[in-house]
């Protein structure tokens, strides 16, 4: 989600004050699409981290389910 938004850290997203506040504020949000758009959220960087190691070469697929 970090690297997918215009945000430093996963607490910006929701304005939660700790991780595990975090995991209940997600859970419980009824207007996740408005805290998306607010973080500039970028649906094509959501799964395109290129791999190295030994999931080198592995492929998301991501372009199957893509519109």
């Amino acid at each position: 989600m970090i690297r997918s938004c215009n945000i430093k850290n996963i607490l910006q997203l929701l304005g939660s004050k700790s991780k595990k506040e975090f995991k209940s504020d997600f859970n419980k949000v009824n207007n996740l699409n408005e805290y998306l758009i607010k973080a500039e959220f970028a649906f094509d960087k959501l799964w395109r981290k290129n791999t190295d190691g030994i999931f080198a070469g592995i492929t998301s697929g991501i372009s199957k389910i893509e519109k």
